[in-house]
């Protein structure tokens, strides 16, 4: 079965990686550690035609894919926004709902989770209060404390 997403060293920056969304016809190149600040897409010839929306949409499921599968990759904010929203969802909140919780505005909301903010601890403390779940540092088994 052929895969989705393609991921493979960049050929043009020495630290930079392609992600390839084969089913919607779009590269979107990036600096290691940097995918969603240093972007660059690149529609292939044989893809549909797709709004400035439908192309956000499809680059924000890329970001998710490369959080979940190859977190090395990812900008911890990244991380972090894309894993909040993912507890606000399971959670049943609009970001509306949650921003509300915290007497914060949805686009702060929005910002946070798609990595276009960098958010404070005690923001990220709020917003974890009220998702119910806390905010852990945790060894990286890769590099082991000590």
């Amino acid at each position: 079965m052929k895969s989705r997403y393609l991921l493979r060293k960049s050929t043009s920056a020495p630290d930079g990686w392609v992600l390839t969304d084969t089913e919607h016809g779009i590269a979107c190149e990036f600096l290691e550690n940097y995918f969603n600040s240093t972007q660059k897409l690149t529609v292939l010839d044989d893809a549909p035609n797709a709004s400035a929306e439908t192309l956000a949409g499809i680059v924000r499921e890329m970001s998710i894919w490369l959080w979940r599968n190859h977190r090395d990759k990812c900008a911890i904010r990244v991380a972090i926004g894309a894993r909040l929203r993912e507890l606000r969802k399971l959670r049943g909140l609009s970001q509306e709902e949650l921003a509300s919780r915290i007497g914060f505005k949805q686009q702060n909301i929005a910002r946070i989770e798609s990595a276009r903010y960098a958010t404070s601890i005690d923001i990220l403390g709020y917003i974890c209060d009220a998702l119910s779940c806390r905010i852990e540092l945790v060894p990286n088994e890769e590099k082991p404390l000590g």
